[in-house]
């Protein structure tokens, strides 16, 4: 397994989804991902975990991420640990 460094930055702009109330689109480093309305706010520093990483189970769950992952498997063991690349109510979601 290889390792790959993921750092904090900033929340560049945060968009109103155009096709849902409940969800907004978040610009990290001119990456969009669809995140809760009001969970994140314009300079708030996040991680950023881009499609294709594998997450530790134990990392995914303590962060409380595990339900959004996609299956793969990690040190022989199959889990939910895969970043994927979606489109959430149309719109495109990089991590």
């Amino acid at each position: 397994m290889s390792n790959i460094f993921v750092e904090l930055t900033a929340i560049d702009e945060i968009k109103p989804h155009p096709n849902a109330d409940r969800l907004e689109i978040a610009v990290i480093r001119g990456i969009t991902t669809v995140v809760g309305k009001g969970e994140f706010h314009k300079d708030q520093r996040v991680v950023l975990f881009p499609p294709g990483i594998l997450i530790p189970q134990d990392v995914s769950q303590s962060l409380g991420i595990q339900k959004y992952l996609k299956h793969a498997e990690i040190d022989g063991i199959r889990c939910q640990c895969r970043v994927a690349a979606c489109r959430l109510r149309g719109e495109p979601s990089f991590g």
